[in-house]
């Protein structure tokens, strides 16, 4: 096996070929950090915009494991007025029994579930919009 060639990176850099193709070595940059101190994760199931997401994430697939919900997904559109859209983290139906009835049929609760760490201004209008628009109460993990 031939030894892998001791490469120094500053000294291309300063080559003249080097200054050239400045922009191609300064895409390998680190990214800056996020604005709101999440850090995004990948997992099979897909990309997360926070630890906090994806952890919800992982509740959420145990519930429907257990068959305490059903319809679970991620990323749901919904149009507001005046083209606003929001974009849910997750949506999904509850099982949830009638008051004082021992037996079946059971409601479906429609759930918009939204794993918050920052309360934007944003996002509290948006907040309201869908209950006016919808009806529906975002719940916040």
């Amino acid at each position: 096996m031939k030894a892998k060639p001791n490469i120094d990176v500053q000294k291309i850099i300063n080559s003249p070929s080097g200054q050239l193709n400045k922009h191609l070595l300064a895409a390998q940059k680190p990214k800056k950090a996020s604005k709101y101190g999440n850090v995004k994760i990948d997992t099979e199931d897909g990309s997360f915009d926070s630890k906090k997401e994806e952890k919800q994430w992982r509740i959420l697939k145990q519930r429907e494991k257990a068959g305490e919900i059903y319809g679970l997904s991620r990323q749901t559109r919904f149009m507001l007025p005046g083209d606003i859209v929001y974009l849910a983290d997750f949506t999904y139906f509850e099982l949830t029994p009638p008051i004082r009835v021992i037996n079946p049929p059971w409601e479906n609760k429609f759930v918009v579930c939204d794993a918050k760490g920052v309360h934007t201004d944003v996002y509290k209008i948006k907040k309201k919009l869908m209950q006016a628009r919808y009806g529906i109460e975002i719940e916040e993990v």
